[in-house]
């Protein structure tokens, strides 16, 4: 057999999809790349495959996300991600607390949207506060994995960076930045042009001082910015639920690109205590979302039938029951995504249409019994009077350094402003280059208002301390090294030049395999590993079995490491294909999948 049919077992088009043209490769000009997919009796298009499922399921099966949500009408975003109606824009009726989602969680657990609303003043009161970080402790008892902070399209206000401050550099921590998003909202001319998009965002950071700031907190990465076209209310007849939609795919899509792990959601002390309070019943709840989650994706992608359509047996049920003494020891989170051991205890490709609707019902009762007994226990935790008071000293601590920081910033700039310095020595007592002022205004003795010329003001020495905090997470992160698959680590000429597996020729790709093992375990031990490829996703897992040696599996070595591999032909920006040579877009669309994972630099951000 050759080492061509090996991979396979069968007759194989052996393309890797980024149209090299080695010894062997299939002449793939000008038409998009055939694949072989397991179970389908032909060649197909692995594309149109590949768009079918990213339409039929957002986000993967055990997924697990927390998403904070605050800022302008952080409302509209969170009803949004929830599924509800009620979506509006800027100048839009303020909707009422009815049609509001504080708190939500999806059925399948790959997303849970928290809504921190509230927070009318800066600083917020102590009760304030604290009622706002008790509720974001009980809803994330595992940490959070997203801040979402909500804009409206244009200028950034003080108000707005003051809000974004204090809850992040203050209360949460510093290192809460690395896991900092940004939704703009009212930008409909930008939510299906990504490319114009970051190029909006370099140039408005230029520009405006406020927005430069915030380009700096989450790490000059246009990648972080998400363009939502919520429609003025001027725009009566616009296309709401075209809006609704394309929004909505645009903020799970940034959710599912965000690097969970290299960048694991962020904890405070008093979630880990919380987790401790329901642990047992958090853990069946994470086995009984995994089993929604796989029994919805198989549903999913079977073709309706006339049985699915045939009204249910409308017998009423006992109501679902969980029991939570004795119960076996649940599935632990790091192998809910192992197939091999979920298929031991239930299969759903194995059940008919009927029976998986049957299991699907069924398991998302046992859900909303489960978040039931974990609300019970919450409220019981929520009450207890140790939990009030550490809340209370958390948002004490943060208030009073909030404080401190923005007095002392206050105070150097009138001082050196008395002595005669201009802006320049206030930035070197800050050891941070700064930018233009916010144009505040100064009242002058004859009682008009005349904007200052080279005097900042206080909260702009403030907003550079903020910078030089926000410095301080790129200079403390591990690095990440970056390897790419064809022709280095896998050695992808070398096996299309050998077309018989030779003992020799096996020795030689045993003793590469063992290297490839050894160089991975190294550059993990330094920090984050990633590899690149421009092939699809197909192509890495026939390469990756076909170089399974004895017990040695390179898919399961990336799971233990914790190695991503993004599949550039399921990332490629669809709507640009029929304008752009897609050999030529490839690379391009790679580093955008490697700097949107990133917090540090972009590239393409200007100093």
């Amino acid at each position: 057999m050759s080492w061509r049919q090996s991979l396979t077992d069968g007759p194989l088009a052996w393309t890797c999809g980024c149209h090299c043209q080695g010894p062997g490769a299939d002449d793939t000009d000008g038409e998009e790349p055939a694949r072989f997919i397991e179970g389908l009796e032909e060649l197909t298009n692995v594309d149109a495959v590949l768009d079918a499922e990213a339409n039929l399921r957002q986000l993967p099966p055990g997924y697990h996300l927390s998403l904070l949500v605050f800022g302008a009408k952080s409302s509209a975003v969170c009803n949004l991600l929830a599924g509800k109606d009620v979506f509006s824009g800027e100048q839009s009726p303020l909707v009422t607390k009815l049609d509001t989602v504080t708190s939500w969680e999806a059925a399948d657990g790959c997303l849970t949207v928290i809504d921190m609303a509230g927070l009318d003043k800066m600083p917020p009161s102590e009760e304030q506060a604290a009622r706002l970080l008790g509720d974001v402790l009980l809803a994330a008892p595992k940490g959070v994995g997203m801040f979402l902070c909500v804009l409206r399209f244009g200028s950034v206000t003080e108000e707005s960076l003051s809000q974004l401050i204090f809850l992040l550099q203050y209360l949460f921590g510093n290192g809460s930045l690395l896991n900092l998003y940004v939704a703009v909202t009212c930008a409909p001319s930008y939510l299906q042009t990504p490319q114009a998009a970051n190029e909006w965002v370099l140039a408005f950071a230029e520009t405006d001082p406020g927005f430069r700031h915030l380009f700096t907190l989450v790490g000059k990465n246009p990648a972080r910015f998400v363009m939502l076209g919520t429609p003025p209310s001027a725009e009566l007849g616009s296309p709401i639920e075209e809006y609704r939609h394309a929004s909505a795919r645009a903020l799970l899509a940034t959710c599912r690109q965000h690097p969970l792990h290299t960048m694991p959601p962020h904890r405070l002390r008093m979630m880990r205590e919380v987790l401790d309070v329901i642990k047992v019943e958090r853990d069946m709840l994470d086995e009984k979302q995994y089993k929604v989650a796989r029994l919805r994706a198989e549903l999913e992608l079977r073709p309706r039938t006339k049985m699915d359509s045939e009204p249910q047996d409308t017998q009423p049920e006992k109501p679902a029951r969980v029991s939570i003494k004795n119960q076996a020891k649940p599935l632990l989170a790091a192998l809910a995504f192992a197939d091999d051991l979920n298929v031991k205890v239930m299969d759903p490709k194995h059940l008919d249409t009927k029976e998986l609707c049957r299991q699907l019902e069924k398991a998302e009762k046992e859900v909303g019994v489960l978040h039931e007994h974990i609300a019970r226990k919450l409220a019981e935790a929520q009450k207890a009077s140790f939990f009030h008071e550490q809340v209370k000293a958390v948002v004490v601590r943060a208030r009073v350094r909030y404080m401190e920081d923005l007095q002392t910033a206050t105070s150097s700039t009138h001082d050196l402003v008395a002595q005669g310095g201009g802006k320049s020595n206030i930035v070197k007592s800050v050891g941070k280059k700064f930018f233009n002022a916010f144009g505040r205004k100064e009242q002058e003795p004859g009682g008009q208002e005349q904007p200052q010329e080279g005097k900042p003001t206080g909260f702009e020495v403030f907003t550079t301390l903020s910078a030089t905090m926000a410095a301080e997470n790129i200079e403390d992160r591990p690095p990440c090294l970056i390897f790419d698959w064809d022709d280095t680590l896998c050695p992808t000429s070398w096996m299309r030049s050998v077309e018989n597996s030779a003992a020799g020729h096996s020795l030689k790709l045993a003793l590469h395999v063992g290297r490839v093992e050894q160089v991975l375990r190294a550059a993990r031990s330094f920090g984050y590993v990633e590899i690149v490829t421009l092939a699809n996703k197909q192509w890495l897992e026939q390469t990756t079995k076909f170089l399974k040696i004895g017990s040695l599996d390179l898919q399961e070595l990336f799971k233990e490491l914790d190695i991503r591999v993004p599949c550039t032909q399921q990332t490629m920006d669809r709507q640009f294909t029929h304008r752009l040579d897609p050999a030529a877009s490839l690379p391009s669309n790679s580093s955008q999948e490697l700097r949107a994972g990133a917090h540090g630099q972009d590239s393409g951000a200007g100093e």
